[in-house]
């Protein structure tokens, strides 16, 4: 009978000490994220893209939520290695970029999404001296509405950035069809110039009647 009661009274401090079964593990929330990039994981392409580098060491790479979707997002330093003012054919452009295109890459330079690139910062950046610094936001296009899971596998693939067409706008053609090879102000002395002729028209026409 002792034997019996020593079991059990081992058994029920077996028990106390560890014999109750494992919780499970709760699933993890959805989570913001962000990491660096290296710099010199980000690759600039077009006929104007040397105007252009990306400063600084790193840039960042962020998970975000917007609204109830998820988006990845990269925030990088860009500078002006040359101002549009230093062009030698400045005349054949205007100080305007096209529209850039973006991706996002992976290890294996494959892409894993399109980014939205903006316009406003580059044009802003032409009109600065060398070294001149903007800080710019690209981000996946809002309109895939990425869940948590989907913007969760982009972001975790993430290892580089390529930006291609960067080139500058063409200049605009003039209304005969021929491009204007005069500034605003050649322009405006020619208009008073023939503002003038008119006047001085107008007072011999005047003078032939009197007389």
């Amino acid at each position: 009978m002792k034997k019996v009661l020593l079991f059990f009274m081992c058994a029920s401090m077996l028990y106390a000490c560890g014999g109750k079964p494992e919780s499970q593990p709760t699933e993890s929330q959805p989570t913001e994220e962000s990491k660096n990039l290296a710099s010199s994981s980000v690759v600039l392409k077009g006929k104007h893209a040397n105007l252009f580098q990306v400063d600084g060491d790193a840039c960042k790479v962020n998970l975000v939520q917007v609204n109830g979707d998820w988006q990845v997002r990269v925030k990088m330093t860009i500078a002006n290695k040359k101002s549009y003012n230093q062009l030698s054919n400045k005349a054949q452009y205007q100080p305007e970029i096209k529209k850039i295109g973006g991706q996002l890459l992976n290890a294996s330079d494959v892409e894993v999404s399109a980014l939205e690139v903006p316009n406003e910062e580059w044009n802003m950046l032409l009109a600065e001296d060398v070294d001149g610094q903007m800080e710019i936001t690209l981000k996946t296009y809002g309109y895939h509405h990425y869940t948590y899971e989907q913007a969760k596998a982009i972001y975790d693939k993430v290892a580089g950035v390529e930006l291609t067409n960067i080139e500058l706008e063409e200049a605009k053609a003039a209304s005969d069809g021929v491009e204007s090879v005069f500034d605003d102000e050649t322009k405006k002395t020619i208009n008073d110039v023939q503002q003038i002729l008119e006047v001085e028209g107008q007072m011999l026409d005047a003078l032939q009647k009197l007389m």
